[in-house]
C-alpha cells in the first residue's frame, strides 16, 4: 500500500471494511495471494464483528444529515457511527461536555435515530466460543458461573 498524501483525513469503520474488501480481504490468503497483508487480513476479521459490517455509505449519510448529529463535532460523529451507541451511557462516553451541549431527552433522541438509521450489527456467534476458549485455557468449567466469580476480599492487597 502506497501513501500519496498524508494526515488528509480520517477513515471510519465502514470505509476501512470498503477498502479492505476491495483489495480482497473478504477472500481471505486464497483468493488475493499478493495483494492483502496478514495486518489487513486480521483487521479485516475484527471489522466484520463491528456495526460497521452491516452499515452502508447511505446510512451514514443519512445519519450525518439528522439534526441531532450534525450537532456533534467531527471526531464525535465518527465514533457514532463506529460504535453504534445503543444507550445513553455510551453515548455520554463518546461525547464530550455533553451536560452543557444537550439535554436528557436529546440524547435519548440521538439514540433512537442512530438505531433506526444504522442497520443493527449481527450477532456474533465467536463470544460463546472465546469464552469457552478462554475457561479451557484457565481450566475453568464455562458453565460453572460461581468459579468464575472472583472474591476480592480474600485477594491480597498491594
Amino acid at each position: 500500500m502506497k501513501i500519496i498524501e498524508a494526515h488528509t483525513g480520517i477513515l471510519s469503520n465502514l470505509e476501512v471494511l470498503d477498502l479492505l474488501r476491495k483489495r480482497g480481504a473478504d477472500q481471505g490468503f486464497a483468493g488475493a495471494v499478493s495483494t492483502v497483508t496478514q495486518s489487513e487480513l486480521k483487521v479485516y476479521d475484527y471489522l466484520i464483528h463491528t456495526p460497521a459490517a452491516t452499515q452502508s455509505r447511505e446510512s451514514l449519510a443519512k445519519l450525518s444529515k439528522e439534526p441531532l448529529a450534525a450537532r456533534l463535532l467531527r471526531p464525535e460523529r465518527l465514533q457514532v457511527a463506529n460504535l453504534r451507541p445503543a444507550s445513553a451511557v455510551e453515548v455520554h462516553l463518546i461525547v464530550e461536555d455533553i451536560q452543557n451541549r444537550f439535554t436528557d431527552e436529546e440524547v435519548e433522541e440521538l439514540v433512537s435515530r442512530v438505531n433506526q438509521v444504522l442497520p443493527a450489527p449481527a450477532p456474533s456467534s465467536a463470544a460463546p466460543e472465546a469464552q469457552g476458549a478462554a475457561a479451557a485455557a484457565l481450566d475453568i468449567d464455562p458453565d460453572d458461573h460461581d468459579a468464575q466469580l472472583m472474591d476480592w476480599t480474600t485477594q491480597p492487597t498491594l
